[in-house]
């Protein structure tokens, strides 16, 4: 089988689609945050000390873009985090959500199944996981969590 240009294009193409569309990614920056909220189906969630006064979020998920957003709405001083399901009732993928935050924020995580780790910092958490993990790394302050 004898291959052309005009067939190595279309296989470069059809990588590229394919292997993008595995994985995609939102990424926001918000200031004036004294607590957030997240919500999720069974996205996990990781916790990390920043080095400003900005709150950086970034989801990372497989789903397909038609059936899933992200949600991120600032009112205030409370920033809501959430998953927007559409379309269907049973969805394939996973997400993954990266806070990177200052000190001594307040923080509600709540998910079906999602695991839930914190690293390097001060923070106050209240946490439910219907079958989650938690995980937390030289972390002070106050937490309650349930799973």
């Amino acid at each position: 089988m004898k291959f052309t240009a005009k067939s190595y294009a279309f296989l470069l193409l059809f990588c590229v689609v394919v292997f993008t569309a595995q994985s995609q990614e939102v990424s926001k920056s918000f200031s004036g945050i004294k607590k957030i909220n997240l919500t999720t189906s069974s996205g996990s969630c990781r916790l990390v000390k920043g080095g400003s006064n900005d709150v950086q979020v970034k989801v990372t998920y497989t789903y397909s873009s038609d059936n899933y957003r992200p949600l991120m709405e600032q009112e205030g001083g409370t920033l809501m985090l959430k998953e927007d399901f559409q379309n269907q009732k049973s969805y394939s993928g996973n997400s993954s959500w990266v806070l990177t935050l200052p000190e001594n924020m307040e923080v509600n995580f709540s998910s079906g199944s999602g695991n839930f780790d914190a690293i390097d910092l001060t923070v106050n958490v209240t946490a439910n996981s219907g079958s989650g993990n938690y995980g937390w790394t030289n972390v002070k302050g106050d937490s309650k969590v349930n799973t």
